[in-house]
């Protein structure tokens, strides 16, 4: 059996698609009409239908039941943060950190599900790693594996240094001389001058 994604109720599915598209960022894998479903595997699903398809006729959906919520990461906490008070979305609280270090807010969606916005893992290790907390402190203060720690504070080998001289260092003289006397074996270059010169009546 494979796990395929959550489903909410929602009273009218083009409002909750825009909350999640337009506050949270969020794109259509598939829209089915009744119910829509996220590239993030998740989806809505219209309550109208879906007690159909439960064969109730009375809607027995309830609301703020704060037994269940979606979970998002981010690493624009603060941008998010202003645009859900810009559309005065109610929220259970605001950015915060919990006691494993990382900030995380909590909101309702226009059906009164909860949803929890989260900064990435890595970013917690990042501002952390800012303050001048080592990989052991940041590891204990957040429960995060060590080599976790390491791996987001440490360049990957493919990670470019733009500081760092790679190839040939044509600030050597040497090496310009040898790029020089190199070319020389492949090109007339006193005699491309003079073509050149020719051309633009120099």
């Amino acid at each position: 059996m494979k796990y395929v994604c959550s489903l909410i109720v929602v009273k009218d599915v083009k409002t909750a698609r825009n909350f999640y598209e337009d506050m949270l960022g969020q794109k259509v894998k598939f829209d089915f009409g009744e119910n829509v479903i996220f590239e993030g595997d998740f989806a809505i699903h219209l309550e109208e239908h879906y007690l159909r398809l439960l064969g109730e006729r009375n809607s027995n959906v309830l609301r703020k039941t704060h037994d269940f919520e979606l979970y998002f990461e981010t690493d624009e906490m603060e941008s998010i943060l202003g645009k859900l008070k810009e559309k005065n979305v109610e929220f259970l609280h605001e950015i915060k950190e919990q006691s494993w270090g990382q900030r995380v807010m909590r909101f309702y969606d226009p059906d009164l599900h909860i949803v929890e916005v989260g900064e990435t893992m890595e970013s917690v290790v990042l501002r952390y790693h800012g303050t001048g907390m080592s990989i052991k402190e940041i590891s204990d203060r957040t429960s995060i594996p060590k080599e976790f720690v390491e791996k987001v504070i440490s360049p990957s080998k493919w990670y470019y240094d733009e500081l760092k001289q790679v190839g040939v260092d044509y600030a050597d003289k040497k090496k310009v001389e040898e790029y020089d006397s190199g070319m020389q074996n492949l090109r007339d270059i006193k005699k491309e001058i003079e073509e050149i010169s020719t051309a633009i009546n120099l």
